[in-house]
């Protein structure tokens, strides 16, 4: 079964589940992420996602957990060894293993919670006995799931209709004190500048969307926050066969970039479209594999030419500013930069692509004293059908 969530909502699958004991794997995507979960005689076992955000790394750290140096050492560790991120932790002794179940579980809450405020995705299920086992357990109750989705909701409601994505926020004269932040707060506090958007300050939150909004609505109720600006954004894009089309002929060319900015933008108009959301996923594996190869090996030490100064001069997006404060050292080769950027690894490289291309980096060979660097990529075939 599948079909999409603006005619049937997370609950309402849901309920169906429940109603009938369903045992299989729900996925669920929305934009360029997907969230799976799975089913036994209606209850949820375990789920998973591969949204940047909801990752454990990036929940610890919006969380102020662990450092973006602690979370580097340990992908580089479950790289090699193939473990949980959560077992990487406890053999470092970043923390104990009942700490790291009570973050997993609260993370799990988070990123089904979160399932509940989508309405323009795509669902599928698919009845199975086989269980997943690199998905995390999850020991919750449908029905109290249930009840706790559809109370957010409606409190995402009432938040939207004061905060809109496209809401500008910035910070009033009545700053709270430090000491009543909580680390979550105080980063997300940090983030507003007068110019970001909502959708901007939600990548810096490194957090759920539905969290974030939580907490500027909080903010913005205690008057620490005001609105100075509000603007709508209407998605334009060409029909999926043209789009698809006019793809294919930009990879016989060799140019992924521009094959995947007419499929993204036609996708942003027919998400439901399987042809689009297939095209994309296989040109985005031929350029990160590309760029690997080429032009951005994952090795290679991204550095930031000139002073920050000269940047307030460059039109760079709220995102590439983002990235350059996370290579701003020099200290990060490629491959560690998309280990602690909530983006997707496709997302970065396009983005240090445009910054190399601009002359705002370079890139350098590693140091001695780090780590060992990651092995370029293995190659595949570049042919996309």
């Amino acid at each position: 079964m599948q079909g999409s969530l603006s005619t049937m909502t997370f609950a309402d699958l849901l309920r169906w589940a429940s109603g009938g004991r369903k045992g299989g794997l729900l996925e669920i995507e929305h934009g360029r992420t997907v969230k799976r979960v799975e089913l036994r005689n209606g209850e949820i076992v375990s789920c998973s996602s591969d949204d940047p955000s909801s990752l454990l790394g990036q929940y610890l750290l919006s969380r102020g957990r662990i450092s973006e140096d602690t979370l580097r050492s340990a992908l580089r560790g479950q790289e090699l060894t193939g473990a949980s991120l959560g077992q990487v932790f406890v053999e470092m002794s970043v923390m104990h293993k009942a700490e790291v179940d009570r973050f997993v579980a609260e993370k799990a809450e988070e990123s089904l919670l979160g399932l509940f405020d989508l309405h323009d995705g795509l669902f599928r299920f698919e009845e199975t006995t086989a269980g997943d086992p690199t998905m995390m357990r999850v020991e919750l109750k449908t029905d109290d799931l249930l009840a706790r989705g559809e109370s957010l909701r409606e409190e995402l409601g009432r938040i939207r209709s004061v905060l809109k994505s496209g809401t500008v926020l910035c910070r009033s004269n009545r700053a709270p004190a430090a000491e009543t932040l909580e680390a979550l707060e105080r980063r997300i506090y940090d983030a507003v500048d007068g110019k970001r958007t909502i959708a901007e300050v939600l990548l810096h939150a490194r957090t759920s969307e539905f969290v974030a909004m939580k907490v500027l609505h909080h903010l913005y109720l205690r008057g620490a926050l005001r609105i100075v600006d509000e603007h709508e954004v209407t998605p334009v894009g060409a029909s999926p066969e043209s789009a698809t089309r006019l793809a294919r002929q930009l990879v016989a060319r060799g140019d992924y970039e521009a094959a995947l900015d007419a499929l993204e933008s036609a996708h942003r108009v027919h998400r439901a479209d399987e042809t689009l959301r297939r095209m994309i996923s296989k040109v985005e594996a031929v350029f990160v594999e590309t760029c690997y190869r080429g032009e951005v090996p994952p090795n290679k030490v991204p550095a930031l030419l000139g002073t920050r100064e000269r940047l307030l001069h460059e039109d760079l997006s709220p995102a590439e500013f983002f990235l350059i404060s996370t290579i701003e050292n020099g200290a990060l080769d490629v491959k560690s930069i998309t280990w602690i950027a909530p983006m997707r690894e496709v997302e970065v490289l396009r983005m240090i692509k445009r910054l190399l291309a601009r002359g705002v980096i370079e890139l350098r060979e590693a140091s001695r004293t780090d780590p060992a660097a990651p092995e370029a990529a293995a190659t595949t075939s570049d042919t996309v059908n």
